[in-house]
């Protein structure tokens, strides 16, 4: 009789060995499923958070970030490291995606410019740690030292099948 109760079990967890084995483990994940659609919505996020809603002021003597960032030639410069082609389209902004080649080539020819790059995109078991740096791309003939960009890393869950940002920390330059 306790052979028959410990059959089951004993059943089970050989499967469970098997799975482990093999690599098959569909329904022990602990990692969220990423897929490009959820990059580029966290992306967009991270963008609108960063920049919707700012304007250049040119009155005030003091200069913010964002302003830097709307001073570039040709619209907000974005790095496209570790984005491949991502980046959404936001109504609301003009963003101009480069490759850090790219990047380096427009401040030689048309001076310094503050610039955005994604330097973290980390999935950690069920959340995503996400980094947005603010940068100088600085001209090879650039003598100057900026004092200003900076970072912020949002934590990401999924939350009623939407992703959730949650400010972790940030630094100022």
């Amino acid at each position: 009789m306790k052979a028959n109760r410990l059959f089951p079990i004993a059943l089970l967890l050989a499967l469970v060995i098997v799975r482990l084995a093999t690599g098959n483990v569909v329904a022990m994940k602990l990692r969220p499923e990423m897929t490009d659609e959820d990059k580029a919505e966290i992306i967009s996020q991270m963008l609108r958070r960063e920049l919707v809603g700012k304007e250049v002021n040119e009155r005030d003597h003091l200069v913010s970030d964002c302003e830097l960032l709307m001073k570039a030639r040709g619209g907000i410069v974005l790095s496209n490291k570790h984005l491949k082609s991502l980046v959404p389209e936001i109504p609301e902004i003009r963003v101009m995606t480069l490759s850090p080649r790219e990047i380096q080539r427009k401040a030689d020819r048309e001076g310094d410019f503050m610039y955005l790059v994604f330097t973290q995109f980390d999935v950690k078991g069920v959340k995503v740690l996400v980094t947005l740096t603010k940068t100088w791309a600085k001209g090879q003939s650039s003598t100057m030292i900026y004092l200003s960009g900076g970072a912020e890393t949002y934590e990401y869950q999924r939350k009623n099948g939407k992703w959730v940002g949650k400010f972790l920390q940030g630094y100022v330059v």
